[in-house]
C-alpha cells in the first residue's frame, strides 16, 4: 500500500486510538490487522499474542485495550487518572521517539507545502497547509515531550536500581564507565606476557608485560558479567517504575 494511503487511513482512526498507537507502529502491522484496528476484547488477547512474535516494531503495548476488560493484573497498558496517564519509563522513552517522529513529519510537510507555484493566468491551487494549525500541533508535541522528559529526569534521579544501590541516572553513568574500562582491558589482553624479536643486527630482544595478562583476562570476564547484570537491572527499573505525565 502507498505510504500516503496508509497515512490517510491512519489519520482517520479515532484520536483515542492514535494517542496510543504511532503511525510507525501502525505501518509495521500486517495490512489484514491494521485495516481492522479497533478496541480489542478479552477474547482477542490470545490472537494479539500470536501477532506479537518479536519481529515487528510493535507489541502488545501498542494496542489499545478496552478499559472494562479485567486481565487479572494491573497496569496492562497506560492508566489514566485525572486527565493524566501512568506509563513505565520504557514506554515514556518510546513515546518521546514517536513524538519526535511526528514533529519531524510536520516540519517536513511545512517545508514542502508552505509555498505554491503557479503561472501567470492560472488559478492558484491552495494546498492543505495551515500555518496556525501547524504551530498548534508542533507546540502540543513539544509540550508533551517536555512533560515526559521532566518526569523521566526526576525518575532517573530518585528511582534506585536493584542490586547496585544507585539511581537510574547514576547507573547509566556507571554503565558508560564500565564500558570504557572493558575497552581498555580488552586492549591489554591482546598483548603477550612475553614475546621475542630479533633486531636487524641479529640481537634477540624480549618484550614482557609488567602485568599478569591472565589476571586481566579474568578481570575482563568478571567485568562483562557486571555490565550484563547492570544493563538488566536498568532495564528492569525502567519497566517496573511508572511516571505520571
Amino acid at each position: 500500500m502507498e505510504k500516503e494511503q496508509l497515512r490517510q487511513r491512519y489519520e482517520s482512526l479515532p484520536d483515542e486510538v492514535k494517542k496510543h498507537l504511532s503511525f510507525e507502529a501502525y505501518a509495521a502491522m500486517p495490512e489484514e490487522v491494521s485495516k481492522h484496528i479497533t478496541r480489542f476484547t478479552a477474547g482477542d488477547f490470545e490472537a494479539i499474542k500470536e501477532l506479537d512474535d518479536g519481529t515487528d516494531d510493535f507489541g502488545l503495548d501498542d494496542f489499545l485495550f478496552d478499559d472494562e476488560v479485567d486481565f487479572g493484573y494491573e497496569d496492562v497498558n497506560e492508566i489514566k487518572e485525572d486527565n493524566k496517564m501512568k506509563i513505565c519509563n520504557t514506554e515514556a522513552m518510546k513515546r518521546i521517539k514517536e513524538l519526535e517522529a511526528q514533529k519531524e513529519m510536520l516540519v517536513d510537510n511545512e517545508d514542502r507545502y508552505c509555498q505554491v507555484s503557479y503561472k501567470e493566468g492560472e488559478n492558484k491551487i491552495a494546498g492543505d497547509y495551515d500555518y496556525d494549525d501547524t504551530r498548534k500541533k508542533i507546540d502540543a508535541l513539544d509540550d508533551e515531550m517536555r512533560a515526559i522528559r521532566c518526569a523521566l529526569s526526576k525518575a532517573n534521579c530518585t528511582v534506585k536500581v536493584d542490586g547496585f544501590g544507585v539511581t537510574i541516572g547514576e547507573a547509566l553513568v556507571m554503565l558508560a564507565q564500565k564500558q570504557n574500562k572493558k575497552a581498555q582491558l580488552e586492549s591489554l589482553t591482546e598483548n603477550k606476557q612475553l614475546s621475542r624479536n630479533v633486531t636487524y643486527n641479529g640481537v634477540v630482544e624480549y618484550t614482557e608485560c609488567v602485568y599478569d595478562v591472565k589476571r586481566v583476562k579474568d578481570d575482563l570476564k568478571m567485568l562483562r558479567g557486571e555490565i550484563s547484570a547492570l544493563q538488566m537491572a536498568i532495564d528492569r527499573a525502567n519497566l517496573t517504575n511508572y511516571i505520571t505525565v
